[in-house]
């Protein structure tokens, strides 16, 4: 079989395949032969006229047979060949079928032949991942805030005030037993239970009593309440302040044994929250590198490596999922979404994933990055260590050319990163 007359337009690649030659006799006669073992001809018991005679008589079911049982055989024939990236299945369609020979049209979807138009120096924005001495002033301040004293009061309730309370319900001039509360709590910076209420209580102090009428709305969270006129009875029982404390390095101590200091904490303070802003502001500059380098990759995608790519995050979403003992659907049902939707949304995740993968691949060639015999070794050892495995028993499951390209596109996302700038802005992490 030879291949001849290839046409690319874009990833789209056309081309002939031939089969003629002692090859295409042999495929013949085998077929006819095969095709006689149970073949009718009119004076002959089946499967007894002579192959000759089956093949005048039935040759168009015997090419037939013949271009079903080989047109792929072919095209795997020819994928390599002339070493093709088929991304998805073949077009084909017979041209010419002889005694002599089949010539058939082949279109398929190649790998794209892409260009990275800057994959050094990208100039990405980095999350700030450093505070500032005010900064440190806030954490320390809210640090005395969750840590303020209740002190109590015979003052009128105002601020941000602790009132306990206890209350009565009335509707329609009967009492409601179920909304009666006895010592409850209320801080005056918190919604309280009904509407209203923590307006009210401020300038009361312990021992006032006073009334006052609600409209209570159709989705109140009591049921029986939902929608009612009703007349609410308070009395004020105490009245606590929440007084902030001396910023003391006592004070400091007694929450935080290992900070002898003001200063010792505000170190540690700062300490712990810029780590997690370097991690924060790390993993959103890595993003912002795929990002500018995806908006750097020209040439269009097939889209049936798109499809894949969109099947292998759905195929990462239902493992996930199975771990939580939840289904696809039972997800797409608690998000109040479909699956059309659902494609829409992630189409531009798996469009920047496959350029981004498109443009390693395409770095490593330009690059002509290297994978070294110790290299390969060590990813084996690697590999295997995690997957607690054998090296032996990998090697019989990976080639060595699927992770040589695995470490070539590591090794061209690695340069990719190292030669980033940074453009420090003042974006808090």
């Amino acid at each position: 079989m030879r291949s001849e007359n290839f046409r690319k337009n874009g990833y789209t690649l056309s081309f002939t395949m031939i089969e003629d030659g002692e090859e295409y006799h042999k495929i013949l006669s085998a077929a006819a032969n095969d095709f006689a073992v149970n073949a009718e001809v009119p004076g002959y018991r089946p499967g007894k006229a002579p192959v000759e005679l089956v093949r005048n008589r039935y040759e168009k079911e015997i090419y037939d047979r013949i271009y079903d049982k080989y047109a792929k055989t072919f095209f795997q024939d020819a994928v390599y060949n002339e070493h093709l990236e088929p991304v998805g299945e073949p077009r084909l369609e017979r041209l010419e079928q002889t005694g002599e020979r089949m010539v058939i049209a082949c279109t398929v979807n190649v790998f794209p032949e892409i260009a990275v138009t800057q994959y050094r120096g990208l100039e990405v924005p980095r999350m700030r991942d450093e505070l500032t001495e005010e900064e440190v002033d806030a954490l320390v301040e809210e640090f005395r805030d969750r840590h303020r004293q209740v002190v109590p009061t015979d003052r009128p309730a105002e601020g941000d005030d602790i009132v306990y309370y206890s209350y009565a319900v009335e509707c329609g001039g009967r009492p409601i037993p179920s909304g009666m509360g006895t010592h409850v709590s209320q801080r005056l910076s918190k919604e309280g239970p009904f509407p209203n209420l923590v307006e009210s209580m401020r300038g009361k102090k312990p021992g006032d009593e006073y009334a006052y009428e609600i409209d209570l709305p159709l989705d109140f969270t009591r049921a029986e309440l939902a929608g009612k006129h009703i007349t609410l009875y308070v009395r004020i029982e105490e009245v606590k302040e929440r007084r902030l404390r001396e910023l003391s390095d006592a004070f400091i101590h007694e929450y935080n044994p290992d900070c002898a200091t003001v200063a010792e904490y505000r170190k540690k303070n700062r300490a712990e929250q810029e780590r997690v802003m370097k991690l924060r502001a790390d993993e959103d500059f890595e993003k912002g590198i795929r990002r500018k380098l995806a908006e750097n990759v020209v040439g269009e995608i097939p889209p049936e490596m798109i499809e894949r790519q969109l099947d292998a995050m759905y195929e990462n979403l239902r493992a996930g999922l199975r771990l939580q003992g939840k289904s696809l659907d039972t997800f797409l049902a608690e998000s109040h979404t479909t699956m059309e939707e659902l494609r829409r949304i992630s189409l531009p995740v798996a469009m920047e994933e496959l350029r981004v993968m498109l443009a390693t691949e395409k770095i490593a060639e330009l690059e002509n990055i290297q994978i070294l015999p110790e290299e390969l070794t060590k990813a084996y050892e690697k590999l295997a260590g995690r997957k607690k495995r054998e090296v032996a028993e990998l090697r019989n499951l990976i080639t060595d050319a699927e992770l040589i390209e695995d470490l070539r596109n590591k090794k061209a996302w690695k340069l990719v990163r190292d030669t980033a700038k940074s453009l420090r802005g003042e974006v808090k992490a």
